[in-house]
């Protein structure tokens, strides 16, 4: 089995990231939301031939979308990066300090990193940077 490198970002290191991973995330929502409106557009037909020609099209038209998208959600995901929520552009980064491994909360509407919460823990438990965790080491398994 081939071993996986897991990368994990100091709170410096992620910071550092944060342009680059607010472009790639913020590409992914608007992706995200052109694939839910084309996915939530039905069209009548009066004949079965023209609905069936439309609907593959559609269908192959949002196959390559979604592909695009995983594709994209792939990469944040070998910066060390997790797209939590699509809709709302929630990332969240592996951070190691020492033994410890938690998640950084990003969201693309803010200018930077402002918030943490454990591997086991929801988005919604999330605490502020200054609460516990160390700003300044990086590590890579």
């Amino acid at each position: 089995m081939k071993k996986r490198c897991r990368y994990f970002a100091s709170f410096d290191v992620a910071a550092k990231l944060v342009p680059k991973i607010r472009a790639r995330a913020t590409e992914l929502v608007k992706k995200g939301r052109l694939i839910s409106i084309l996915d939530s557009i039905e069209l009548l037909y009066e004949d079965d031939y023209d609905f069936f020609e439309t609907d593959i099209k559609k269908n192959k038209a949002l196959y390559k979308m979604s592909l695009d998208f995983y594709n994209g959600v792939e990469k944040l995901f070998k910066m060390g990066c997790i797209l939590r929520d699509s809709e709302k552009g929630y990332v969240d980064i592996f951070c190691q300090d020492g033994e410890r491994t938690y998640f950084l909360c990003y969201n693309i509407n803010e200018k930077e990193i402002c918030h943490w919460h454990e591997l086991d823990e929801e988005c919604t438990d999330r605490k502020k940077i200054s609460l516990g965790i160390n700003q300044n080491k990086v590590s890579k398994k």
